[in-house]
């Protein structure tokens, strides 16, 4: 019983000590990794994204600041002359900067936001424009 129990305790210290050069080895190369290379030009752009919603097309204008890759500031105007529509957008302006202020460019794919899930379907279109203008 003694000698399996050594035998247990050596296999477990060297599995510790390959674990732990493991770690050591991901922490030296993650050290060793230089930070992402911008992929966009730092700066404000603008954009019209289009949608279909029950009311017909619709669209709505986004204003977009990028700094180092990251979305710095984002301001959504609603252009929609339908009632319910507009009322949708306005609602997706108000809280479109919370969800993505501080977020990578290449992060972002809006979905749903304040309740509003066809806004979203404009500002990403909006949003490819600008990742496209701003590409470096």
């Amino acid at each position: 019983m003694q000698k399996s129990n050594r035998l247990i305790l050596l296999s477990l210290l060297t599995l510790s000590g390959v674990l732990l050069n493991a770690c050591a080895s991901t922490k030296e190369n993650a050290a060793n990794e230089s930070p992402q290379a911008n992929l966009y030009q730092d700066g404000s752009y603008s954009s019209i994204g289009n949608y279909q919603s029950p009311a017909g097309p619709v669209s709505i204008a986004v204003d977009l600041s990028i700094k180092d890759n990251v979305v710095t500031s984002v301001t959504v105007s609603p252009q929609a002359e339908n009632e319910t529509a507009r009322l949708f957008q306005e609602k997706f302006a108000g809280g479109i900067s919370a969800a993505i202020v501080g977020m990578s460019l290449d992060e972002l794919n809006v979905r749903e936001v304040a309740g509003s899930s066809l806004t979203p379907i404009g500002f990403n279109n909006a949003l490819a424009d600008i990742k496209a203008s701003a590409a470096l």
